[in-house]
């Protein structure tokens, strides 16, 4: 038995079919198939059974399928520090963010990091918080530049709060600097998807407020929901790490009970992977940026 057996074990498991697993390990079906029952021959125990078009795990197989993962988490830590003490501050940096922190935080991050450490080939993965969280736990990223997740403790340092405004169009009359979450009931609203930390945030609020919210679209763009307040369409609900323009709209911020609502940020890493020294160095440059950008003083409302 190899580490390729494992590795073989743990895709059909996950994904409970052998032709899907076989698709994504770029093997051949048949291939696949000979290589689980040489594993089960020579473990001498059933790890998959039959489960209608599909393969379900057996008693036995639920089991060795986390000694499996641990075994193949450490191989990888293995070949990590192995290829961080060869090549000292060179190799590939898997980051990842929202589309709006990736816009707002990143280019000068990149632009600094790649004049200090040219040798670091820097790769970056956008989605959601729900989304980036899961690649770390997968080990697809070193860093994920997300809302505070308790789950990673001590394995991530601090990026600031991310305050939540509402965005309307620049023509309407609007008092004020703050808009509370009840007023925004029944209102046409234009919101993130679900999964981003302020789109979460935000439903809680209306939880809270026992208000009912009226979705005219759900994006993960957040230009397109700039674009149709532009053409009246309704308010946006968007974290502060949206870059807006200077004219054309005005916002508010949202506020519960008079207290400003804000996303707690932070940049986390995989305490179960070894961390590069690179990714290390990555990891407080980007940290510093999200809170200087984040503690800059509110723009004024927009006219």
């Amino acid at each position: 038995m190899d580490l390729r057996h494992l590795r073989y074990f743990v895709a059909v498991a996950e994904r409970g079919n052998v032709s899907r697993a076989a698709s994504a390990l770029h093997v051949s079906q048949p291939a696949l198939s000979r290589q689980i029952h040489d594993l089960e021959a020579e473990l001498e125990v059933a790890l998959f059974e039959r489960a209608g078009r599909g393969l379900r795990l057996t008693g036995a197989g639920e089991d060795l399928l986390a000694h499996a993962r641990r075994t193949l988490d450490s191989a990888g830590a293995f070949r990590e520090r192995a290829c961080a003490i060869g090549s000292g501050e060179a190799g590939v940096l898997h980051a990842g963010a929202t589309p709006q922190s990736l816009q707002r935080l990143f280019p000068p991050i990149i632009q600094r990091f790649r004049r200090l450490m040219p040798g670091v080939d820097v790769r970056l993965t956008e989605g959601d918080s729900a989304a980036l969280v899961a690649a770390l736990r997968r080990g697809d990223l070193h860093l994920a530049f997300t809302s505070y997740q308790p789950e990673f403790g001590a394995s991530s340092l601090p990026g600031g709060t991310v305050r939540i405004f509402v965005i309307g169009d620049g023509r309407q009359r609007v008092r004020g600097r703050t808009i509370e979450v009840r007023e925004l009931e029944d209102q046409p609203l234009l919101l993130l998807q679900r999964g981003y930390g302020s789109r979460d945030l935000f439903d809680a609020a209306c939880r809270v407020a026992h208000i009912r919210i009226n979705i005219f679209l759900e994006s993960n763009a957040s230009a397109t929901l700039l674009a149709l307040v532009k053409a009246g369409c309704g308010f946006a609900v968007l974290p502060s790490t949206v870059p807006l323009p200077r004219t054309g709209f005005y916002m508010r911020m949202l506020v519960q009970e008079g207290k400003p609502l804000g996303v707690a940020t932070a940049v986390h890493w995989n305490p179960r992977h070894l961390l590069p020294s690179y990714a290390e160095r990555f990891a407080h440059e980007l940290a510093q940026q999200a809170r200087r950008e984040f503690a800059k003083p509110l723009v004024k409302p927009l006219r």
